[in-house]
């Protein structure tokens, strides 16, 4: 049996010691534990990291500490400190790093930290030089220069248009200018534009001024007025492009001749002395600081008076409605009839119904109560506007009349008396009775009758001979309904 040396049992129990121990006992060698909480700042070539001290020093206190800066798992550079803190240099911007840390004592150097947090080192890019802002048609061209070169190449750039604080567009490009669009025209904006690399952005340029202007779009154009020589036409600028509105030029056509030309600064012209019911095309162009804008070319127009009165009004009473006929008036003004207007009132001064648009000369106005007359006024329309005198008309509606009463025929020789009572009306008078036979008598088989009559004999029948007879009573309403009877004229 062999005896082992004190001092063999001594190195035993040390490492005992340390496996059972953890990092708060010295290791067998006495180096310090591993540094902790390691963070990395990049800048330009370098990376400033800090840590905290290992807990275990080890046999002797820590001397000093080792940075290496690893690149795809490998050492790509080292450094040295004496404080918790160091920056490392010499490292190649725009490279991908993580950092380790290893704390070192008078025994060597103790195993390496947790690997901190990758990073980049870099050069933060200036901002872009000589920026300039062109306004355009709600728009603005945006040139610059590149800032001053470092040794990481710009990638692109940041065009950022604000108004005031607000940023209304922020737009990348890659070359040194850009059309930023989807601005407002007349509205003042400030634009930077800001540098970046393949790893961070630059700061932005001094900002400048720019409001984006463009020629005027087209007027909106009314007919402010005509008569049997003149037209008058106004408008107003709805887009003044962003710039004041300096003048307007206005022509008049007459087919492909331009009959008159004008500048002004008004939103009204006349153009007098032309010819009654001949048309004309309006063109308005807005102008300002831009120049001449789109035109706005307003549909062809007669110069005319207003209308005179509808010929020939009549209405036709019905049950419940009357129909409404008229020509158009002998004096149109110069221009064709548009339309015409109708007003239906009660007579007395009652509610009126009032149809406007009424392209035709006819109209039908139902829903009236008969018995109850009515002033009818009908106006013409033309270009120039409404007729100020209205034909007019008065008429009570009314329904054909009921069937006439107690209906006999009485037989003689070579002769029937008819007899009837008065057929009932509803507001409209009697027009007539309408008296048929069958057979005829002689070349006649119907009989018109005084809306007064209550009777009527027909001579000059065949004895013998079978005749039926109708009657009904017609006013200007319509036809009412028919009775029959019968006789057979007899000698005596």
């Amino acid at each position: 049996m062999h005896r082992i040396p004190l001092k063999a049992w001594c190195v035993l129990l040390l490492v005992g010691v340390a496996a059972c121990g953890g990092e708060s006992e010295p290791t067998p060698s006495g180096v310090p534990g591993a540094p902790r909480s390691v963070t990395a700042t990049p800048g330009d070539t370098l990376v400033t990291t800090s840590w905290s001290a290992p807990e275990n020093e080890g046999n002797s206190p820590i001397q000093r500490y080792v940075v290496r800066a690893l690149r795809n798992g490998a050492v790509a550079h080292s450094q040295e400190g004496t404080s918790t803190s160091l920056t490392l240099t010499g490292l190649t911007n725009g490279e991908t790093y993580t950092l380790v840390v290893a704390a070192v004592n008078a025994q060597g150097e103790g195993p390496a930290s947790a690997p901190s947090e990758a990073v980049t080192p870099r050069v933060i890019p200036g901002a872009p030089r000589e920026v300039t802002a062109t306004p355009g048609d709600r728009s603005a061209e945006v040139s610059w220069s590149p800032p001053e070169e470092t040794d990481m190449p710009v990638t692109g750039y940041t065009v950022t248009v604000r108004q005031g604080e607000t940023v209304v567009v922020a737009q990348t490009s890659t070359e040194l200018h850009a059309t930023v669009s989807g601005l407002i025209n007349g509205t003042a904006y400030q634009v930077t534009v800001a540098a970046s690399n393949a790893v961070v952005a630059g700061p932005e340029s001094a900002p400048v001024a720019v409001t984006p202007v463009s020629v005027p779009g087209a007027p909106r154009v009314w007919v402010h007025s005509r008569t049997a020589t003149v037209l008058s036409f106004a408008w107003e600028a709805e887009d003044t492009g962003g710039s004041p509105i300096t003048g307007y030029r206005v022509v008049l056509r007459q087919g492909d001749t331009v009959v008159e030309t004008a500048d002004t600064t008004e939103t009204l012209h006349r153009f007098r002395n032309l010819t009654t019911g001949t048309p004309y095309r309006f063109v308005v162009i807005a102008i300002n600081a831009q120049g001449e804008g789109a035109p706005a070319e307003f549909e062809e127009q007669r110069p005319c008076a207003i209308p005179g009165t509808p010929a020939l009004l009549q209405a036709q009473p019905q049950d419940g409605q009357l129909i409404l006929t008229w020509s158009v008036p002998a004096d149109t003004g110069g221009c064709p009839i548009a339309s015409y207007r109708v007003d239906v009132s009660e007579g007395g001064g009652g509610p009126s119904t009032r149809f406007e648009t009424i392209t035709e000369t006819r109209l039908v106005v139902t829903g009236l109560p008969n018995g109850q007359y009515h002033v009818i006024e009908v106006f013409s329309r033309n270009e120039a506007g409404l007729g100020l005198n209205p034909a007019r008309v008065q008429a009570t509606p009314y329904s054909a009349p009921g069937l006439p009463g107690s209906f006999t025929a009485t037989p003689g020789d070579g002769t029937v008396l008819l007899e009837w009572t008065r057929a009932p009306v509803d507001g409209g008078p009697l027009w007539r009775y309408v008296v048929t036979v069958e057979p005829a008598v002689g070349d006649t088989d119907t009989f018109y009758l005084s809306p007064d009559d209550v009777s009527r004999r027909l001579d000059g029948l065949v004895n013998g001979t079978t005749y039926t007879f109708t009657i009904r009573a017609d006013n200007r309403a319509g036809q009412g309904p028919t009775a029959t009877t019968q006789a057979t004229p007899m000698a005596p």
